[in-house]
């Protein structure tokens, strides 16, 4: 086989692999059918390192973008709604109490919404009486969704929790030889 061919070759798999989930360039997750594109990820990692004063895991923040999609329908079965509103209270409280900066609603972009939501929705359902109830199901909903990740970002287990991926290919030394 040729130099060439073997190039080639290599770039092909390559590129395979690295398209991975991303029906489209740019894309982070699929959830039911619904894209988060990776500018979305950035926007609202961005937006909570201002209101924290320092930047999140990128990898938590996607997560909390997943799991909004699952988790909302789910939480409005049982009466818990947030409003855009009460997402940016929500939000702000967390900016005074880490000396982060406050943001007003038009600061907020639409992916930072969607993961504050998901972040209240959470403290709120804790709070309810239906708990486990409503953790079931929430956790049936997320395991009955058709939910495609861009390798970089990671892979859901069972129980939901996002893993970082291994590339077998790329070995760390380890610190201690």
């Amino acid at each position: 086989m040729s130099r060439r061919t073997r190039i080639l070759g290599a770039l092909a798999a390559t590129a395979a692999l690295l398209a991975g989930c991303a029906t489209l360039p740019g894309t982070a997750a699929v959830v039911d059918g619904q894209r988060i594109t990776q500018g979305e990820v950035t926007e609202a990692t961005d937006m909570f390192g201002r209101l924290l004063g320092s930047a999140p895991n990128t990898a938590a923040v996607l997560d909390a973008l997943v799991k909004e999609k699952v988790v909302t329908p789910v939480a409005g079965d049982f009466d818990l709604v947030a409003s855009d509103g009460e997402v940016v209270d929500y939000l702000n409280q967390y900016a005074v109490a880490s000396g982060g900066e406050v943001l007003d609603q038009a600061d907020l972009p639409a992916s930072g919404l969607a993961a504050g939501r998901y972040l209240l929705l959470m403290e709120r359902m804790s709070g309810e009486e239906a708990v486990l109830e409503i953790s079931n199901e929430m956790l049936r909903a997320f395991q009955d969704a058709e939910i495609e990740m861009n390798p970089r970002f990671g892979s859901y287990d069972e129980n939901g929790l996002l893993t970082a991926t291994s590339f077998p290919w790329i070995h760390t030394e380890n610190a201690a030889q």
